[in-house]
């Protein structure tokens, strides 16, 4: 193979053009050796500025000992100290006793002794290691500082502090044009609002706003906040969480995939797979989306929203377009509503409306816009409907104006009960008791024990009380002025087959729990 060198020299024994030939090859010559250099060789030295007293070490005579307000420059930077080890040949200064490195005009590191490499631009400080600019300061036992790249590095634990926030990590490192530190291991940071635990944390001490990542816990007298990423402005208090984010509040959990929040205006917003949990109630409530106002005790759950109310051995799975809950100052949920095609399922009950409020401090549940209940085999509805619940089970129904009671005799009959006005009773769950006070009017087909039909009895009077039992009707007591008619079977009218308003909505009955969310 040739040698590349063989060529350059015989390029160099040419005979010259001209005296600017030469000067031009030489210039050349000299760009290329010095493009060969390595780049740390291209460093300027550090110079000793001041000192008060200066000697040699004998056996190495390169190396001076300086003391006495010491001073070092080194492109563009000071070097402060008591006194020092120079080694001019090296490069390399070992500084001691009130060291201080003035970085630039916003920046300065200190520490009790100091290794500086000139050539390398690093410095390592051990002993009360500082770096401080305009708004931060950062402590440390140690600190190395590399100029190259703005960057201060602790290993063995260090505190930073600015006018709000004081941080603490096993790891860190600052980044001082962009005023950005990032720390691992062990983070806290403490603020006069609140105390936050994390794996990792970047935070910027210009913009005063911290990033972290890995389990994450933010605690204050308000609320107690979890999740695996996210960011906090610690100057407007504003805040996001995501991965697992979950916000406590006394006897209340929200959860969602992210959460953003507004600590000054206790105003939190929630996306995806959202749960709120009010554990005093043992109620849950699911969406995609939800806006909680902390001061007001107001939440608002939509997209999927469903209500589940656990009782003993059964739950109650409410869905609607809107769930609104209101809770009281102790964080239990004091009012619950339900916004446009309402619909819900328990075992014992199902129904549907427009739209459903929950009141907890009487127990009353009110429905309007249409409601329908079913339970067991009835199905009742009216212009407004209550139920009135009772150690979690339902204790009475209220149907006001335009009341109606069905239930299917067979495939092709229903009995019927209309009135302005009913309430039915409940006993373990099941409906004993109907009372229908005004206008009633019935329809009641009568069959023998071995299920024979004998007759449908038609009737009208001013209130009537029927009792049911084992799910069927067993007894109807008509009250003031009744008009009965007993008809055959075969001698009904069909046009008396229905009251008026009677509408069978068996269809729209949920089956099980998924079924709410179909209209």
């Amino acid at each position: 193979m040739k040698n590349p060198s063989s060529d350059l020299q015989s390029h160099l024994n040419r005979p010259s053009a001209g005296p600017g030939t030469t000067v031009l090859r030489a210039v050349m010559l000299a760009g290329m050796l010095f493009s060969l250099l390595p780049l740390q060789a291209q460093r300027k030295r550090v110079e000793l500025v001041q000192a008060d007293v200066m000697s040699f070490d004998k056996s190495r005579s390169a190396l001076r000992v300086v003391s006495g307000n010491v001073v070092f420059e080194h492109e563009g930077s000071l070097l402060y100290c008591d006194s020092a080890l120079f080694d001019e040949t090296a490069n390399h200064v070992e500084a001691f006793g009130k060291v201080r490195i003035r970085v630039n005009d916003s920046v300065s590191v200190y520490g009790d002794v100091l290794s500086y490499d000139g050539t390398t631009r690093i410095a390592d400080l051990v002993g009360n290691a500082r770096l401080v600019d305009n708004t931060t300061t950062l402590e440390s036992p140690t600190l190395r500082y590399d100029r190259n790249i703005s960057t201060g590095t602790y290993t063995r634990g260090g505190v930073i502090t600015d006018r709000r926030n004081r941080l603490t990590s096993r790891q860190g490192s600052y980044y001082s044009p962009d005023n950005q530190f990032v720390f691992r291991d062990s983070v806290k940071l403490h603020n006069p609002d609140y105390d936050m635990v994390s794996d990792t944390l970047h935070y910027n001490s210009g913009s005063e706003v911290a990033e972290f990542y890995g389990n994450t816990v933010i605690r204050s007298e308000e609320n107690t906040i979890f999740c695996r990423e996210g960011w906090y402005d610690t100057r407007y208090d504003l805040a996001s969480f995501s991965r697992r984010a979950s916000i406590l509040m006394e006897d209340r959990v929200l959860y969602g995939d992210s959460i953003y929040y507004d600590r000054k205006l206790a105003f939190g917003k929630a996306f995806r797979n959202i749960r709120m949990v009010d554990t005093e109630r043992d109620i849950v409530i699911l969406g995609q989306l939800a806006h909680y106002l902390e001061d007001e005790g107001l939440a608002v759950v939509t997209d999927s929203a469903l209500a589940i109310i656990y009782g003993e051995g059964d739950s109650l799975f409410l869905h609607a377009d809107t769930l609104r809950a209101i809770f009281d100052s102790t964080g239990e949920t004091r009012q619950l509503y339900a916004y446009h095609q309402m619909k819900f399922f328990r075992s014992d009950i199902q129904g549907l409306a427009d739209s459903l409020a929950y009141i907890t401090a009487d127990s009353l549940i009110h429905m309007h816009g249409e409601p329908v209940i079913w339970s067991e085999a009835h199905q009742m509805s009216a212009d407004t409907i209550m139920l009135g619940m009772k150690n979690e089970a339902i204790d009475r129904i209220f149907l006001r104006e335009n009341s109606f009671i069905a239930s299917i005799d067979d495939t092709n009959a229903y009995n019927q009960l209309k009135g302005k006005h009913m309430t039915g009773y409940f006993h373990e769950n099941e409906l004993v008791r109907m009372d229908v006070a005004g206008n009633a009017e019935t329809v009641y087909y009568i069959r023998e024990s071995d299920g024979r039909l004998t007759g449908i009895n038609k009737a009208v009077s001013s209130d009537i009380t029927i009792r049911l039992k084992d799910k069927k009707i067993r007894e109807i007591v008509y009250i003031r002025q009744p008009e009965a008619v007993l008809y055959p079977p075969s001698q009904f009218p069909a046009q008396e087959r229905s009251l008026e308003g009677f509408h069978w909505q068996g269809h729209r009955r949920p089956r099980k729990p998924a079924d709410v969310f179909y209209w």
